[in-house]
């Protein structure tokens, strides 16, 4: 007669409701569905977020509940409509019991996701509070929508608020860390935005030794203000007045396309840049994989894991000493830190890469070894379990 499984008695834990305000695509690469699946494994997981289009869209994959407000309505629009969706699902799988925490993908989410525990504590519901921070919210917000710059003080407040009434804080980058403590953030994880890492480490190799010629450059990221798209436009042609034959692969989409592209044109670069368009881990992985070394010019930053996918597939990088970026790269070791701003400092950064192969090759091989061994998927799906456990216990302490 055999023991019984300890395991198989015990009742599964209830579901986690989490919140973005990210779109989700389909078909998801076979790395992300597995990473759902495992998630899935541990807890029932329902996601809401935004579909492309101008549609509701509710349906299961990966074994996670999907429930999607429409991105294509104005902004004006888009957000109450989202904020009332997200409602409306909180109060139904909480009333239900079929969730217990609540993710909030930021403390704008969180804000509402609050509020709706307040609501539930009428019912006698015991709901848990988790919030991510990925960036310095006074930052960020204002380059991604002008609007916002001008009614800073009608949401800044309210979001940082909510900081310390959740059970426990997830942040990217100790960076981040200091921030949410600053605000009064109690129970701090940090752990880096999930990523493929095992696909970046693997089939990557070092940098050629030989001569490169073109020497191409590559960036992946939102085009954005805050990304710093046209500082790195600037770069390349004053790498190009300096006799260096350099090309810049784009990857990612955004808002600032249009005025990037045209920026490029006015100087001179535009048959130097190859937009790549909004592109998957995969393709990613292929750019980085062309590339000679990696280019990030942000103007504010949580962690930037894209930092650490280069470094993973052996690039060297070249960024902004701006917040969490201190964490991803180490200055003098996988990469060059410059100052924000000063295109003189990011194309000197540049051009000795160029000059010094060895250099970058030291850079790249750092970069990768820093990837093996200290990220991986096992250890962020340990961070995201030690999250929301730490939530329910701090909830059910009160």
């Amino acid at each position: 007669m055999t023991d019984a499984d300890p395991t198989a008695t015990q009742p599964r834990k209830a579901g986690v409701l989490a919140a973005g305000l990210a779109d989700v695509e389909r078909p998801f690469e076979p790395g992300l569905a597995a990473h759902y699946r495992e998630m899935v494994a541990y807890r029932p997981a329902y996601i809401v977020g935004y579909a492309p289009g101008w549609r509701f869209r509710t349906f299961n994959e990966a074994g996670i509940r999907f429930l999607l407000a429409p991105r294509s309505l104005p902004l004006a629009l888009r957000i109450p409509v989202f904020a009332l969706w997200l409602v409306v699902i909180a109060l139904g799988l909480s009333v239900t019991r079929r969730v217990s925490v609540f993710n909030a993908q930021s403390p704008y989410e969180g804000l509402l996701m609050w509020a709706v525990r307040g609501l539930l504590n009428l019912t006698g519901a015991r709901i848990a509070l988790a919030v991510n921070i990925h960036g310095f919210l006074g930052d960020v917000a204002p380059m991604v929508h002008a609007s916002l710059r001008y009614t800073r003080w009608l949401w800044i407040g309210p979001t940082e608020w909510v900081i310390p009434r959740a059970d426990a804080v997830r942040v990217l980058s100790p960076q981040t860390g200091a921030y949410a403590k600053a605000k009064g953030a109690r129970n701090i994880i940090t752990s880096p935005t999930w990523s493929d890492w095992e696909l970046f480490i693997a089939g990557s190799t070092e940098l050629p030794p030989g001569p490169i010629d073109p020497y191409r450059l590559a960036f992946a990221g939102a085009l954005t203000h805050v990304k710093g798209v046209d500082i790195l436009i600037a770069t390349l042609a004053a790498l190009r007045s300096r006799g260096h034959n350099v090309v810049l692969t784009i990857a990612g989409d955004g808002p600032g396309r249009d005025e990037y592209q045209a920026l490029a044109t006015q100087a001179g670069v535009a048959d130097a840049i190859e937009w790549a368009g909004l592109v998957d881990r995969r393709r990613v992985k292929e750019i980085l994989d062309a590339c000679y070394a990696f280019v990030f010019a942000s103007r504010s930053e949580g962690l930037a894991r894209v930092l650490i996918e280069a470094g993973a597939c052996y690039r060297p990088v070249v960024a902004t000493r701006v917040g969490g970026i201190v964490d991803a790269v180490e200055d003098g070791v996988t990469g060059i830190l410059v100052p924000s701003e000063d295109v003189g400092a990011l194309t000197d950064a540049v051009e000795s890469m160029i000059l010094d192969r060895e250099l970058a090759a030291r850079y790249g091989s750092a970069g990768h070894e820093i990837a093996v061994t200290r990220y991986s998927s096992a250890e962020w799906m340990a961070a995201y379990k030690e999250l929301l456990e730490t939530a329910e216990a701090q909830r059910a302490k009160r």
